[in-house]
């Protein structure tokens, strides 16, 4: 199966496999990234967001897809093997590269236990990670949180959520947070606060359309492949 592009519905992709991904994206920086890993579920979410695709464009960043659903889909609709990346394995890998260079973290959940849970979490399992700052994430306080992440200059802003106000936080200020990677990592971030992260009402009600995603697949395949094909002629 020949990888054709690594976009999925104008979302880019992220083209290091597991074992190289930590090193690239949790080493030494000098700019700012954004790395969004996301499961099946989200991956169809982002993927029908002009927000997002729109503000995910011109910068570093990536869409990680995780689990078996969301890398069979990448490799319907591109041909392209993203390889077999966790939700939760991937974002310790980096905080364990990070804490290789004592290096130091900032975390932002939505609530304080989460955010506390999340701090303990990393404290016991990475102790030479620095935590330099850490908040609670409100539409009306995000001017302050890019202020106390660019004064405190971590290598990794560990956000546990995947919400949309979070998306539009971390897109509007991409420029203001140093050379900081934003890592939106929302199964990790359930799990080290320990809550569930349960079934949405909507994707119950979305249940129905699944068997349209095939040909929508298979159709993103198609387009992508008449494009290269009219970009090389």
């Amino acid at each position: 199966m020949a990888c054709i592009v690594r976009t999925f519905f104008g979302l880019p992709l992220v083209e290091q496999t597991p074992p190289d991904l930590a090193d690239f994206w949790a080493g030494s920086r000098d700019k700012p990234g954004i790395l969004v890993f996301a499961d099946r579920r989200l991956l169809w979410r982002l993927a029908r967001s002009r927000v997002v695709k729109a503000g995910l464009s011109g910068k570093t960043a990536a869409i990680v897809p995780t689990g078996r659903p969301a890398r069979r889909h990448v490799r319907i609709s591109t041909g392209c093997d993203p390889g077999e990346h966790s939700g939760f394995q991937g974002p310790i890998r980096m905080l364990a590269r990070a804490e290789e260079d004592g290096a130091s973290v900032f975390i932002v959940d939505t609530t304080p236990a989460g955010v506390r849970r999340i701090e303990e979490n990393i404290r016991f399992t990475f102790p030479g990670l620095r935590i330099v700052g850490r908040a609670v994430f409100a539409p009306d306080l995000v001017s302050s949180i890019t202020t106390a992440i660019r004064k405190s200059d971590p290598r990794i802003v560990l956000v546990g959520t995947a919400r949309m106000p979070v998306f539009r936080w971390v897109f509007s200020q991409f420029e203001s947070v140093g050379s900081a990677v934003v890592v939106l990592a929302e199964e990790a971030g359930a799990r080290m606060a320990g809550r569930s992260r349960g079934i949405k009402p909507g994707a119950v009600l979305f249940l129905p359309f699944r068997f349209l995603e095939l040909p929508l697949l298979l159709g993103h395949r198609l387009v992508l492949g008449r494009r290269r094909k009219k970009s090389i002629s």
